[in-house]
């Protein structure tokens, strides 16, 4: 009988540990994603067409 418990104490603290591990990861996956979704924004602002609108707005006036 006591083997028994060892064994469902033991079946319970893993799938408990799983748990917080996959809780953990999702967290980190989802910060992940958000970080380079950011850093894509980010590229694909190129200085040169940012310099070239100044220039251009200046000129203008």
């Amino acid at each position: 009988m006591l083997q028994i418990l060892n064994w469902l104490c033991l079946i319970s603290v893993s799938f408990l540990s799983f748990q917080v591990f996959s809780y953990m990861c999702k967290d980190a996956i989802k910060l992940y994603k958000s970080i380079i979704k950011t850093k894509k924004v980010y590229s694909k602002k190129t200085v040169i067409p940012m310099v070239t609108d100044e220039l251009l707005k200046k000129v203008a006036k």
